[in-house]
C-alpha cells in the first residue's frame, strides 16, 4: 500500500505529501484493490501500520527476507535506548557491505537529528554508530568503470534513438540531449521550456580550423536542478538546437503506442497535451482528466522519470545490428554517455582537462580525469602502436 508520494519544489527541496491508496498487496505478495484515503498525519499513518504488520514474505519481492527499522525489534525503542548492541543485531540480515553501510547510515542520521531537536534527555551521550564495526569485503569489479562508447557505437547508438522515436517520445531525444551536452539524466528530467534562453541574434563565431559555428543560445540549469546546487549554462550549438527542434516537434507527431495486453499496437497515440506543460521531456503517462489542476500539471507526474525500457530496447536493437546473439555481453548503458562525452571533450581540445571541465561542468580536473575521462580498448592498441617506436631497444637472440 503506497500513502506517499515524494516530489521536489523549484528550490530542489524534496518533500512528502500524503495520498489515498487504491491498492493493497498482501503478506504473500497478491493485489486487491481497495479506497483507502489519505492518512491525516504521521501519527494516523502509523497507528494504520503498526510495526511489525504487513511484512511481504513473497521470495519474489523480498528475496533475502530483511526487515525494515521500522518493522524490526529496534524500531520500537526509543532513540535514546539505542545501542550498538543493537544496531549490530539489526545489520547483520544484510549481506553487502554497502547495504550495511546505508542502515547505519540511517542510524546516525535519526541520532543527529533527535539531538538537534532536543527529543533526548541526555543529549551528551555518544553516537553508538562510531562503535559499529562494519568490515569491508573484498572490491567487486565494476565492468562499467571506465567504460566508454566507439565511434563506431556512437553513432550507432544515435542512429538506433532516432529509429526508436516512434515508439519512446521524449525518452529517445533525453538520451541524445544526454549524450550531446553531457546532462546526468536526472538533471535533464528536470529541465523545463522556460530554461531554453535563445537569443534574438544568434553569434557567429569561427573555431581554430577556421570553420564558422553558430551559437544560438544557452541553456540554463536551475541551482534547484544542477547536482552541484548551483546555477550553469550550456552553449545551444548546431547539433544541440537539432535536438531540440526534434523534441519541440514531439506534440504535433504521432506515435505507437505498445499495449501489454496480447502485445497489440495502437497507432495514432497524440502528445498535444505536452503543449500545455512546463517540461521539456514529458511523461506518456499523464492523466488527461487533472490537467486542470495547476499543481498537478506542474508536479513530477507530468514530466518524463525513467528511460529504463527505452534503454533495455535501445541495447537489443544495437546488438542486433551489429550481429550479436541476444545471451552475447555488450556494454550499453546511460553510465557510459557522461563518460564519453568527457572523453571526446577533452579529446577535442587537445587532452586539455582545464577547458574540457567547462562543459563537464566537474568542479575540478581530478574527477574528470580519475572518474570519467574513459578509453576503448581500440584506442588503447592504437597508442600502443606509438610506444612501439621507443620501446625499439630490445634485440632478438639469435
Amino acid at each position: 500500500m503506497r500513502h506517499l508520494e515524494y516530489d521536489t519544489d523549484d528550490k530542489g527541496d524534496g518533500y512528502v505529501r500524503f495520498v489515498p491508496s487504491k491498492q493493497l498487496r498482501n503478506n504473500d505478495g497478491d493485489i486487491k484493490s481497495i479506497n483507502k484515503p489519505a492518512p491525516k498525519d504521521w501519527d494516523e499513518l502509523f497507528q494504520w501500520y503498526p510495526p511489525g504488520k504487513f511484512i511481504l514474505k513473497n521470495h519474489s519481492f523480498n528475496m533475502s527476507g530483511n526487515k525494515s527499522i521500522y518493522d524490526d525489534v529496534i524500531g520500537k525503542i526509543n532513540i535514546e535506548d539505542l545501542r550498538t548492541k543493537l544496531i549490530i543485531d539489526h545489520l547483520n540480515q544484510y549481506n553487502s557491505h554497502s547495504a550495511k553501510y546505508d542502515a547505519m547510515e540511517c542510524f546516525r542520521t535519526l541520532w543527529h537529528f533527535a539531538v538537534h531537536q532536543g527529543y533526548m534527555e541526555n543529549d551528551a551521550m555518544i553516537n553508538p554508530t562510531y562503535l559499529v564495526p562494519i568490515k569491508k569485503g573484498r572490491p567487486v569489479p565494476n565492468k562499467y568503470k571506465l567504460k566508454i562508447f566507439s565511434d563506431e557505437d556512437w553513432k550507432l547508438l544515435l542512429e538506433v534513438c532516432n529509429d526508436l522515436s516512434h515508439r519512446y517520445p521524449w525518452q529517445t531525444d533525453a538520451i541524445v540531449l544526454q549524450a550531446l551536452t553531457g546532462l546526468r539524466r536526472t538533471e535533464s528530467f528536470q529541465l523545463k521550456k522556460s530554461d531554453l534562453k535563445y537569443w534574438d541574434n544568434p553569434k557567429i563565431l569561427t573555431n581554430k580550423a577556421g570553420q564558422k559555428q553558430i551559437v544560438y543560445g544557452e541553456i540554463h540549469i536551475r541551482p534547484a536542478v544542477s547536482k552541484m546546487g548551483q546555477e550553469e549554462w550550456i552553449p545551444i550549438i548546431e547539433p544541440i538546437k537539432t535536438c531540440l527542434d526534434n523534441i519541440k516537434g514531439i506534440p504535433k507527431r504521432h506515435f505507437t503506442y505498445h499495449s501489454k495486453m496480447y502485445n497489440k499496437s495502437h497507432r495514432n497515440y497524440g502528445l498535444a497535451y505536452a503543449k500545455g506543460l512546463p517540461w521539456l521531456f514529458c511523461s506518456t503517462q499523464v492523466q488527461t482528466s487533472e490537467l486542470f489542476d495547476s499543481k498537478y500539471r506542474f508536479s513530477s507526474k507530468t514530466r518524463l522519470r525513467t528511460d529504463h525500457h527505452c534503454w533495455l530496447e535501445i541495447r537489443r536493437e544495437m546488438k542486433k545490428r551489429k550481429g550479436l546473439s541476444a545471451n552475447d555481453e555488450y556494454l550499453c548503458t546511460s553510465k557510459m554517455l557522461r563518460k564519453t562525452f568527457t572523453h571526446k571533450a577533452k579529446r577535442a581540445f587537445d587532452g586539455r582537462s582545464d577547458i574540457a571541465k567547462r562543459f563537464t561542468r566537474h568542479t575540478n580536473e581530478d574527477i574528470l580525469e580519475g572518474r570519467y575521462d574513459g578509453v576503448t580498448r581500440e584506442e588503447i592498441h592504437q597508442n600502443s602502436t606509438e610506444l612501439a617506436v621507443v620501446l625499439d631497444f630490445v634485440k632478438k637472440r639469435a
